[in-house]
């Protein structure tokens, strides 16, 4: 199977796309690209042309297969979109919060690259730090332990096999 390329988009670090070509990856960013302004409804075609309809999306806009489902199914899309930000789950207590944000997205797109690389054409995955599964929009619910009118995110993937 060969290695479809990667894209990074605005919501995540252009210099993850060094990062990646630095391990054999082929990935480039929307900076690099010059698409740091344009919205999803202009930058997936624009990204397309310019990579290929193979490529791969990743993002860490959790809605964005549900906000452009029409987008997204009509370019026959592949995203990988990377999980919320879980607090409970950081393994980096000694840095800020926006430092362990941004270690969150980077060691997710990291850890999985080479299994984005290889998703089926028009696939949209969900990936976290233990797991990926094919994506479903987030739902909220009330948790134990809150205040009235507080609520929590809740990620709906399934944990791989």
């Amino acid at each position: 199977m060969s290695h479809r390329p990667l894209y990074i988009d605005e919501r995540l670090s252009w210099r993850l796309a060094g990062s990646l070509r630095d391990r054999g990856r082929n990935a480039q960013a929307w900076k690099e690209l010059g698409n740091g302004s344009l919205k999803d409804p202009k930058v997936i075609p624009k990204v397309i042309k310019q990579m290929g309809r193979e490529v791969v999306f990743i993002t860490y806009d959790n809605s964005l297969p549900e906000e452009h489902a029409s987008l997204v199914a009509g370019e026959d899309v592949t995203l990988a979109v990377i999980a919320p930000y879980d607090e409970k789950k950081k393994a980096w207590q000694s840095y800020s919060n926006v430092a362990v944000q941004e270690a969150w997205k980077r060691d997710i797109v990291q850890r999985w690259a080479h299994r984005m690389q290889d998703q089926k054409q028009g696939s949209i995955l969900r990936y976290a730090l233990g797991n990926w599964g094919v994506w479903t929009p987030l739902r909220t619910k009330p948790s134990r332990g809150r205040q009235a009118g507080e609520q929590e995110t809740v990620l709906a993937t399934k944990k791989a096999a």
